[in-house]
């Protein structure tokens, strides 16, 4: 049961994380005109967020993929936990899970 809790609680963080690149995803594309595109925690708190915001010690890998209706952020898990996506469609609503391709 513990070992559910910590998971969960490590699942919910993920999403949250998740949320604010989606955030920032729109400012960038606010400012640029396209979506940012990163394969690595380290890149997206570089380029996207321009400090130190996603832990790069967490439990996820976070990374950014653009298509042609938008970007999907990913939270995959370095272990043992389920891979957690966020993604913008054409109409530019977010969506979550399996509601991405």
């Amino acid at each position: 049961m513990y070992n559910g809790y910590i998971n969960s609680t490590k699942e919910s963080t993920a999403q949250s994380n998740l949320r604010a690149i989606a955030m920032m995803e729109a400012d960038y594309f606010s400012d640029n005109g396209s979506y940012y595109k990163a394969a690595n925690t380290a890149l997206i708190n570089t380029n996207l967020f321009s400090k130190t915001t996603l832990d790069p010690n967490s439990d996820y890998n976070y990374s950014i993929v653009d298509h042609y209706y938008g970007f999907e952020a990913i939270a995959n898990p370095k272990s043992g936990m389920s891979v957690i996506k966020w993604c913008l469609d054409g109409n530019n609503d977010m969506n979550s899970g399996s509601q991405c391709p």
